[in-house]
């Protein structure tokens, strides 16, 4: 992460999703389903070894150390171990950040901080230039 990317961001308002963040309207969930879906298809058509994160929770820490587990709405980490398989969690601490994360934005789920950061979304699971974030808003 580049200093100055850690004096811009102040990472106090980064919290563990609750079942509250990660509930929304049918169309939210319904974009996330559909890219959820063929995600899994491509990656098996193509034999990637993706593991296609469904607001999965990611076990890690914020830069300040403390724990966090956020869950995007879509996560793809490449690991040679990860695969398909079914999966409680993936710790990244161990397994690295995903390398994509989709967030599905609309107005009931993405609340004032996240709007002000300078990195948007991106900024909740991003804390280093490995990561690449894309927001979908409907």
């Amino acid at each position: 992460m580049s200093a100055q990317r850690a004096q811009i961001l102040d990472y106090s308002w980064l919290h563990d999703d609750t079942e509250g963040d990660l509930v929304g309207a049918d169309w939210h969930q319904d974009a996330i389903r559909a890219l959820s879906t063929s995600l899994k298809a491509l990656a098996e058509e193509r034999r990637w070894p993706w593991h296609v994160g469904d607001q999965l929770p990611l076990v890690g820490e914020k830069p300040d150390g403390t724990g966090w587990r956020p869950e995007p709405d879509i996560s793809i980490p490449i690991h040679p171990t990860l695969g398909p398989k079914q999966r409680q969690n993936i710790d990244v601490r161990v397994e690295k950040p995903p390398v994509l994360v989709i967030e599905v934005a609309s107005t009931s789920t993405c609340p004032a901080p996240y709007l002000g950061s300078p990195y948007g979304l991106s900024a909740r699971y991003c804390h280093n230039d490995s990561c690449r974030s894309y927001g979908l808003s409907q």
